[in-house]
């Protein structure tokens, strides 16, 4: 009596390992691999050129009125320096390895479909400083 109910114990132990295992591997196939170093965030924070003079109010526009001409290698230069004034420089925060960044990037380099700094902050950037002109 005792063998009889050790091999049924057996029996269902190898059974709810075998339903173990097979859902184990089941999960294991259909995860997708994710690549450490593409998954990585490298956060950039770069100064850009904005036209807001189309905005009803330049020296404070929405962000959707401040277009965004080109990306500066370095801090705004004279005359946008100045903390009051119309806007001309804005700063972003941003994931380098982002395909909508990288796309709108794409668009302040062709010069054409210029982006917003809204459309910036929509694809995950932060807009930060800002700089003026007189």
């Amino acid at each position: 009596m005792a063998t009889k109910r050790n091999s049924w114990l057996r029996a269902g132990t190898l059974a709810v390992l075998g339903l173990g295992l097979a859902y184990g591997a089941q999960s294991f196939t259909e995860k997708e691999e994710v690549n450490p170093i593409s998954a990585r965030k490298l956060t950039t924070t770069m100064w850009f050129s904005v036209d807001a003079s189309g905005a009803s109010n330049p020296s404070n526009p929405s962000n959707s009125e401040q277009n965004v001409t080109a990306q500066l290698s370095s801090s705004p230069s004279a005359p946008c320096t100045q903390p009051s004034g119309e806007l001309c420089a804005r700063q972003l925060t941003y994931d380098e390895n982002d395909t909508d960044i990288q796309n709108l990037l794409a668009r302040v380099e062709a010069g054409d479909d210029i982006p917003t700094i809204q459309e910036f902050v929509a694809a995950g950037a932060t807009a930060g400083s800002t700089s003026h002109k007189p």
